[in-house]
This record gives C-alpha cells, sequence and structure tokens, in this order.
C-alpha cells in the first residue's frame, strides 16, 4: 500500500506544470475594449516570470503594440501601468496567424493565494489582433 502511495504522489507531482498561460480571444476587426485574463495562484514564495503572449494575423502590421496592463490581486489591491509589446514580424502566408511570447516581469512573487485578475487594454484602436494573454512560469 505504502509503496502505492508513494508511486501515485510521484506521478501527481509530475502532472504539476511548471508554467500557466491563459489567453483571451478579442475582436479582430477592430480591439479596443479590455480583455481580462484570470491566473489562479496557489504558491505564495516562489519567483515566476510573466510574458504577454499575442496572436494577430496579416492584417496587424505595426511594429509595437501599446498597451495598459492593470493587475487586480485577491485582496483586491490594484496597479497598472504603460506597457509598449515590441512585435517582429516573421515572413508567414497571409492566411496564418502568428504567435508570440513577449517577457514582461521576470522574478516576481505572487504574494497571495487566488486569483489574480489581470486586464489588458490597447491605448488605441488596433486590427488584426487575435488573441491576447499571460504566460506565468517559474524563473530559472
Amino acid at each position: 500500500m505504502r509503496g502505492a502511495t508513494i508511486i501515485a504522489a510521484l506521478f501527481f507531482a509530475g502532472c504539476i506544470s511548471p508554467h500557466q498561460a491563459v489567453v483571451t480571444n478579442v475582436d479582430l476587426l477592430s480591439w479596443c475594449d479590455s480583455a481580462v485574463v484570470v491566473l489562479h495562484n496557489t504558491d505564495t514564495t516562489a519567483l515566476r516570470d510573466l510574458s504577454v503572449i499575442v496572436r494577430f494575423n496579416h492584417q496587424f502590421t505595426r511594429t509595437a503594440l501599446p498597451l495598459t496592463i492593470a493587475t487586480r490581486t485577491p485582496q483586491g489591491v490594484r496597479y497598472g501601468e504603460p506597457f509598449t509589446l515590441p512585435i517582429q514580424h516573421t515572413r508567414a502566408v497571409a492566411a496564418r496567424s502568428c504567435e508570440l511570447v513577449i517577457p514582461y516581469r521576470r522574478s516576481v512573487v505572487l504574494q497571495e493565494v487566488g486569483d489574480y485578475h489581470i486586464v489588458i487594454t490597447p491605448r488605441e484602436e488596433v486590427q488584426g489582433i487575435e488573441a491576447i494573454g499571460i504566460n506565468i512560469e517559474k524563473s530559472k
């Protein structure tokens, strides 16, 4: 019985992912509204790196995407700041989407257990953005 418990514990420990990505679709034709993603946190001591995930198509031709990123902690504390994503366009088939993961914050500690609401808002209307989100992973 004890052996089975240890094997089960090792199996489930191996299934815990060191990263989490949350992405939401936005209005492809004219994105101007806030997009909200929710990150659930249970670890209040780990250092984490946050990145912004952006998926866009051939209609998005800019080299930068100016955003405001605001975070609300589980206890309701709010913090927001402007952040401009540098966009590198690759030569891809026009009908295909491109997805970039761009570093945002490094070595962050989420000090509260619960849901962190991250609100991502373009500072000006944009076309061609399909989805936006946050990737969080343990710092290396």
